[in-house]
């Protein structure tokens, strides 16, 4: 709710309207005399004035404020004040008025002229109270895009009792930032106003919206080889064709009544623009109350209007006898328009009307039906109301919409299967719809495959297969070729991680040979065979030594102290790749020769005893 003091109220002079006694008669003008009782537009409010033929009409202002004239290029054009003609020099097409302070009477008229070339997309007044006697009653007229290029509609707005203190009115083709049709709390509400709203029956438009036919409905959910939505794992991609532009409702029944209720939280509507051609909307598995959907199958279906329209106040407290909205035709009749809205964040806040009754919290899945255009407002039968002419009500410091459309159609039901929402069983850390529709892993169990690495580990980190016990087929466990933080290694630096390699230590033999079937670690250094470059510390590289077994002893040369079986260890009778040959000799290499020697005889004595 907001409130001007008495003195920020404009002093309007009382000889404006003495002024206006001796100025031409301005039958046909549009202002502040149609709001009748509300005399004050904010400066906030952009006015604008179409010329549809600037060689023969002429703009004529009356008000007690003076006002900047901008041209339809943006360009300024004047500063007029009361009584002025302004030519429209620039040519025909909308020329622009802003009013720097609060705006009491003003009028403006293009000569000669039915009316319908006054607007704005964000009408704000300042009414002064929240009484009955200053409420809008008069009719506003919003241009709707008709689905196609040169395609319009007009649709009437017909409140009768419209209260605020200080107030906006302005309309949209898809609502309140997020909403999804639902009315909602005023705080720093993301709105982009949309549609001229004239003060009477625009000129010069075409009505004739096009209907929406829609086809090819599709739906993909897939998460791995599942079809199946989790909230915050994966979204529905909904995509379907549309022969116009206009507004998108992704409606589905959530609980389970055979009914599509874009007016009820208890089942799903979301809300977007469409374009003509192909369309596509995801969605994230989440309801209107913001809440993850809960497991299950729900019937839904897509439906597309033109002409739609989100009728939207902010800071209204009262809408009594009510609103009602009526599509015009081009020769003014007017066909009843059926309104909807939600009002379930806000009907907290509501009060009883001057009825004794509530202003109801919703419009039904059909819709109220604004009826015969002759018929009396009845807030219980045809009209959308509220409040009371009193401070306080659910359009306190809110924004109340409710909307309505021109021409739509509905595609055909689909299913979307939801799964549970961050549900982990096993506490691995890989929700189990990940482990059942994409890794293939157990659920259930922490390390699917017993390589002694977790699941998770293995899919967001190692990369190895968190299903096989040994990825590479290296004989090596998985859980053995990464380090204690599950982070991949690569041994021999070739760019291969040891779990994709089928040769960690790149000696020519195979890790599944060097691990399997002998001793783990034949030397003792730490250092297990697969990744040792001298597995039997020989001081012979395993490359050079080979998988062979030349004395037949069954053990491979790569893992046998005395290669050729003559009684003496390799190292002493200075094996090399194959034959026998001379010690080194001679200082630093005689040395490393004898500590070799040593070395080896040491394992000898380790291993024969």
């Amino acid at each position: 709710m907001l409130r001007r003091t008495e003195s920020e109220m404009p002093r309007l002079s009382s000889s404006l309207p003495m002024i206006a006694l001796f100025l031409p008669a301005l039958a046909l003008a549009e202002g502040s005399s149609d709001l009748v009782a509300v005399d004050r537009t904010l400066p906030e409010t952009v006015i604008f004035v179409d010329v549809l033929d600037a060689g023969v009409e002429t703009i004529t202002y009356l008000g007690d404020q003076e006002v900047s004239v901008f041209t339809p290029s943006g360009a300024f054009l004047r500063t007029v004040v009361n009584g002025e003609v302004i030519e429209p020099v620039a040519g025909s097409g909308t020329y622009r008025f802003q009013f720097d302070r609060i705006a009491g009477f003003w009028d403006i008229e293009v000569s000669g002229r039915n009316g319908g070339r006054v607007w704005s997309p964000d009408w704000r007044f300042d009414a002064g109270s929240f009484r009955q006697g200053d409420a809008i009653s008069a009719s506003f007229y919003a241009l709707v895009d008709g689905g196609q290029a040169g395609r319009q509609g007009v649709i009437e707005l017909r409140p009768e009792g419209l209260a605020g203190y200080v107030f906006r009115v302005s309309g949209t083709s898809t609502g309140l930032g997020l909403a999804n049709g639902r009315s909602v709390e005023d705080r720093q509400q993301r709105y982009r106003d949309e549609y001229p709203i004239y003060l009477h029956r625009p000129e010069g438009v075409a009505h004739d919206p096009v209907t929406p036919v829609l086809g090819g409905l599709t739906v993909d959910v897939t998460i791995g080889t599942c079809d199946l939505l989790v909230p915050d794992v994966n979204t529905a991609s909904i995509s379907f064709e549309s022969n116009v532009d206009g507004t998108l409702h992704l409606l589905c029944d959530l609980d389970g009544d055979g009914v599509f209720d874009m007016s009820s939280d208890d089942d799903l509507h979301v809300i977007a623009s469409m374009v003509s051609g192909t369309n596509t909307l995801e969605f994230d598995g989440y309801g209107n109350d913001a809440l993850a959907l809960e497991p299950g199958t729900y019937d839904c279906k897509v439906r597309a209007t033109t002409g739609e329209l989100h009728y939207v106040v902010d800071d209204v407290e009262t809408l009594y006898p009510g609103l009602r909205m009526f599509a015009v035709d081009e020769v003014g009749a007017r066909t009843g328009l059926s309104m909807f809205w939600n009002d379930s964040e806000v009907q907290s806040g509501d009060i009883d009307m001057p009825n004794g009754v509530p202003g109801a919290v919703s419009s039904g899945p059909t819709g109220v039906s604004s009826g015969v255009y002759a018929t009396a407002t009845n807030p219980l039968t045809n009209a959308r109301a509220w409040g009371a002419f009193v401070a306080g009500s659910k359009g306190d410091n809110a924004w109340m919409d409710t909307y309505t459309w021109l021409s739509s159609a509905d595609t055909e039901v689909v299913t979307i299967t939801v799964g549970a929402d961050r549900l982990d069983t096993d506490g691995d850390g890989l929700f189990d719809v990940e482990e059942e529709c994409e890794t293939g892993t157990d659920p259930l169990l922490v390390d699917t495959d017993a390589d002694g690495i977790d699941d998770r580990t293995e899919v967001r980190r190692s990369e190895s297969d968190p299903t096989v016990y040994d990825t590479d087929g290296d004989c090596v466990p998985d859980g053995l070729e990464v380090d204690e933080q599950g982070r991949p290694i690569d041994t021999d630096g070739d760019g291969i991680d040891n779990a994709f390699d089928p040769d960690d230590d790149d000696d020519g033999i195979p890790s599944c040979v060097e691990y399997e079937g002998q001793e783990y670690d034949y030397d003792g250094d730490g250092r297990a065979n697969h990744l040792d470059l001298d597995a039997d510390a020989d001081l012979f590289s395993d490359e050079r030594e080979g998988i062979g077994d030349r004395d037949g002893d069954g053990r491979m040369d790569f893992l046998d102290l005395d290669t050729v079986g003559f009684g003496l260890i390799d190292v002493a009778e200075g094996f090399y790749a194959g034959g026998c040959a001379t010690a080194p000799a001679g200082g630093r290499a005689a040395l490393g020769w004898s500590i070799g020697l040593f070395a080896a005889l040491a394992l000898r004595r380790r291993r024969s005893g």
